[in-house]
């Protein structure tokens, strides 16, 4: 999968040219819009990189379902 997301130009590590200036746009309209943050989420500044790291090698499947698990809430 990194492969992948390698070829269409998507990195999930720090690249050596930096961020293109269409994702810099793009994250700070996101950044001014009001975000609202789950208590315990992996998706706080403090552990983005963190949790980057932690799905990189993994494959398309676990990928989606590890990161599913961040963003949908639970049925609870």
């Amino acid at each position: 999968y990194t492969i992948l997301l390698e070829a269409k130009g998507s990195f999930m590590r720090k690249w050596e040219l930096g961020i293109a200036d269409a994702s810099k746009a793009i994250c700070r309209t996101l950044l001014e819009a009001k975000q609202m943050v789950p208590k315990d989420s992996l998706f706080k500044d403090d552990v983005f990189d963190e949790t980057c790291e932690m799905v990189q090698d993994r494959n398309y499947v676990k990928v989606i379902k590890d990161i599913a698990r961040l963003i949908i809430p639970s049925a609870r």
